[in-house]
């Protein structure tokens, strides 16, 4: 959604001219995410490695001015629980040591449901495959350990909660990270949550600044993506921070239906998606076809990618 129109040009050009390709399509991974759930409007909250992001889609058409993001993602919490760890007495600085820490974040940590700690379980709702990161631990009621290839055991106990707690908690990060988008109140007034700041608030923001029409079946339509979001307990702690919001902003009024959908491959979704995109029948007719390119040049791109 914030492609400039060079790199739309340029992507043109170098697939058709340099690969040979006989057709392009440039769509939004969000846009994607959210058909592969069956669904054309709807708000995409996709937590990838670098950007945390909510995307409100109407009609299979991103609502660009409404998208509000985060650089508060999974590689953001790798470095976190890095830390807590350091802070533990275990020292981690290598690559090779990057990437384990990254499959303990994966596999054993978890989301809490009220940010307090508690409600234990897996820590992925899905993995691919395991894959060569997958480790060696073991887990006694609320402390797991993982096992390094040297034979040392680490266990991780309240960092298992505290890691992923920072989705919910931008500012745990530093203030600097505190979302800066607003929401307003009927009456003009800024409107100042009782619970911290994070993808939650992103999701409500969205939501509150697209037009008060589409509101209510954009909180009704949300959607995870993104193998950051595969945490344990994501979806439910979505879901409650967001009816505490239209609780709080709306106390008077009744409570409109709200929710917020998973499926165990969304760190697949956007790929899922654009699938089942191309296998509809009109979309030959939504391609930039080489003919066009060679007919019209670069500028087609704009004409049939909006």
């Amino acid at each position: 959604h914030n492609t400039t129109k060079d790199q739309k040009e340029r992507t043109l050009e170098l697939l058709v001219e340099t690969f040979n390709a006989n057709s392009l399509y440039l769509g939004i991974s969000s846009v994607f995410s959210l058909y592969s759930y069956g669904k054309t409007t709807g708000v995409a909250v996709d937590i990838g490695l670098h950007t945390s992001s909510a995307v409100p889609v109407h009609e299979g058409y991103c609502l660009t001015r409404q998208v509000t993001s985060s650089p508060v993602a999974g590689d953001a919490l790798t470095k976190y629980l890095t830390k807590l760890l350091k802070d533990q007495g275990y020292g981690f600085g290598t690559i090779r040591e990057h990437e384990l820490i990254n499959s303990v974040k994966e596999q054993l940590c978890y989301v809490s449901p009220s940010g307090a700690g508690g409600g234990l379980g897996p820590a992925f709702a899905a993995t691919a495959d395991g894959g060569i990161n997958a480790l060696n631990t073991t887990v006694r009621g609320g402390t797991a350990e993982f096992f390094l290839p040297d034979g040392q055991v680490i266990p991780v106990e309240s960092e298992r909660h505290m890691c992923p707690e920072t989705l919910f908690n931008f500012s745990i990060l530093g203030k600097e990270y505190t979302p800066r988008v607003k929401v307003f109140l009927d009456a003009g007034d800024e409107y100042s949550p009782s619970i911290d700041k994070g993808i939650s608030w992103l999701t409500y923001a969205a939501i509150s600044n697209s037009e008060q029409s589409l509101r209510n079946v954009l909180i009704n339509n949300v959607v995870l993506a993104g193998g950051s979001s595969l945490f344990s307990g994501t979806r439910q702690r979505l879901q409650r921070e967001l009816s505490i919001f239209y609780r709080e902003i709306r106390p008077n009024e009744a409570m409109i239906p709200i929710s917020v959908s998973e499926v165990p491959c969304r760190q697949y979704s956007s790929w899922l998606g654009g699938c089942m995109l191309s296998s509809i029948s009109m979309f030959p007719h939504l391609t930039v076809s080489r003919a066009e390119y060679e007919e019209q040049g670069l500028r087609v791109i704009h004409c049939k990618n909006l």
